[in-house]
């Protein structure tokens, strides 16, 4: 018996919908978005997002980016500032809030410095492209919210790196113990979780 394709698309299309396109966990896990443009052309309106970590919505658009051009098999399938507007002013969209996503009066005010005179990011092209090509999450330098400086210059003002870091690495650890119950057939933890390489126990 073959099965006719579903309305889906069209079902999100017809109501005025928006996507949530996370690549990098999709991709994580072999998958991705088939595609981005042919979404776009349909017009799909798409927002980015992210559920995994780290939470680096730069990485997000860079694999998202990749995996679209690797899926059409073409590297102007799309650019750099369709995965930029997805992010920003589709993620605002998404939300339904016209005061996130764009620098515009009555609008939130959120932006973020990056730092473009990294000399691992190479030469520049313009700033979307450079960071889309080389940038990284780390090139931040400046975050401001809602007017509100919450970082600058990388630096986080009262926070304790090094405690935070300790107390999600225990938070982490007690979510890891808990996996074999919520997983299919409750396979050890070390299965689940399993290393890159072979761990010979120390000799006694």
């Amino acid at each position: 018996m073959t099965r006719e394709p579903g309305r889906d698309l069209d079902i999100i299309a017809e109501n005025g919908s928006i996507i949530v396109h996370c690549p990098l966990v999709a991709a994580r896990f072999g998958d991705g978005l088939e595609s981005f443009k042919t979404y776009r052309k349909r017009g799909l309106r798409i927002g980015l997002g992210t559920d995994t970590s780290p939470p680096d919505m730069l990485l997000n658009m860079q694999t998202g980016l990749m995996v679209c051009r690797f899926v059409e098999g073409e590297a102007q399938a799309c650019r750099a500032e369709d995965y930029f507007d997805a992010a920003t002013l589709g993620g605002a969209d998404a939300l339904g809030r016209a005061d996130l996503g764009r620098l515009a009066p009555s609008c939130r005010a959120d932006m973020v410095v990056w730092d473009l005179s990294n000399p691992d990011l190479g030469q520049v092209i313009d700033p979307i492209q450079t960071l889309m090509i080389s940038g990284s999450g780390r090139d931040a330098r400046t975050v401001v919210i809602d007017g509100r400086m919450v970082m600058r210059d990388r630096e986080i003002p009262t926070m304790d790196y090094a405690a935070e870091t300790a107390r999600a690495q225990r938070q982490f650890n007690t979510l890891m113990a808990k996996y074999p119950e919520r997983t299919l057939g409750n396979p050890p933890t070390d299965e689940i979780f399993s290393s890159a390489y072979r761990v010979i126990p120390r000799a006694p």
